[in-house]
């Protein structure tokens, strides 16, 4: 796993640890219309969040790079 470090941030794959955060994102209508057909709400929220953690965890195994998670 790729994992990058700044002074401040880390950068790394999304994981399965990730699911609720994620989730609590995509539940959030402020967010979430700002992304493509969004915004989205409850199980919908929820459904397209797994969806899209899902096709970033087959983006990293099938080409090594994909979209980060970044936490400070």
């Amino acid at each position: 796993m790729t994992i990058l470090t700044t002074p401040r941030l880390l950068l790394r794959p999304f994981g399965a640890g990730d699911a609720e955060a994620h989730a609590r994102l995509y539940d959030d209508p402020d967010v979430t219309r700002w992304l493509g057909d969004g915004p989205w709400l409850g199980p919908a929220a929820r459904a397209r969040s797994r969806a899209t953690l899902e096709r970033f965890a087959v983006r990293w195994a099938a080409r090594r790079c994909g979209v980060w998670a970044v936490t400070d």
